[in-house]
């Protein structure tokens, strides 16, 4: 019974940090690809157990109930310290009523490494894992525009000076993960706290950090998006 507690908290433990690091940030999976290869490499000082398994966005759900269009493999694998390995992705048959053509759907890419512990009273058990968690978007053939100049397509609109409320709207097909958002005015500038990742073809309203003062005068938005490759991109906008 103790033995398999200890897999429980492995199992549900999630860390800051990764001893067993994927090689990227982000996954972008074209629907016309069969499979996609993802790279890992235990940078820990002895051997993981490492589990894999993808979920639609709750990171609770365990592995075995979780409902997505993906398989991985190998599903779980052992790795020695300093060892690369690789991951294929499949893109499984999926109903066409399921994803939109329209748009992007997101996934998330889950990789659990287990530390074992000294033996004791004759069997092993498992310590607490770390838990590394990326987004797969699945983006589908034919899909309208392109992802680099998606985020000059957002249409940014100031609600309230009083209430210091944004509103912006995608209109893409694309998800575009924000950074950091500003709006300057007059020479002065306020931040968003937090901002979202925007979903496709969606409204969405941002908070600022403090109320504009009411001033009349042109305004713009800044702002900093991932690319493909979690690269950080700048743009800036005049607020109509």
């Amino acid at each position: 019974m103790k033995r398999w507690c200890a897999l429980l908290l492995a199992y549900f433990a999630a860390g800051a940090w990764a001893e067993v690091v994927i090689d990227r940030t982000r996954l972008i999976y074209p629907a016309t690809q069969r499979e996609v290869t993802v790279h890992l490499t235990n940078q820990a000082t002895g051997p993981r157990l490492v589990q894999v398994w993808m979920d639609s966005g709750d990171a609770q759900v365990r592995p075995e109930f979780v409902d997505v269009p993906f398989s991985v493999t190998p599903p779980i694998l052992r790795m020695e310290a300093a060892q690369r390995a690789s991951l294929r992705v499949f893109l499984q048959a999926v109903d066409g009523q399921r994803e939109a053509s329209d748009r992007e759907a997101v996934y998330w890419l889950n990789v659990l490494g287990i530390a074992p512990s000294p033996v004791e009273g004759g069997q092993a058990s498992v310590r607490l894992a770390i838990r590394s968690r990326i987004k797969v978007f699945l983006r589908p053939k034919g899909l309208a525009g392109d992802a680099a100049s998606a985020p000059q397509a957002l249409r940014w609109r100031l609600l309230d000076t009083s209430s210091g409320e944004l509103e912006v709207h995608n209109p893409t097909g694309f998800y575009l993960s924000l950074s950091r958002v500003a709006l300057t005015r007059a020479g002065i500038r306020r931040h968003s706290q937090d901002p979202p990742m925007l979903a496709p073809l969606t409204t969405t309203r941002l908070a600022l950090s403090e109320t504009l003062p009411a001033r009349a005068g042109p305004a713009s938005i800044s702002f900093t998006t991932l690319d493909d490759y979690g690269i950080p991109r700048h743009h800036t906008q005049p607020l109509p």
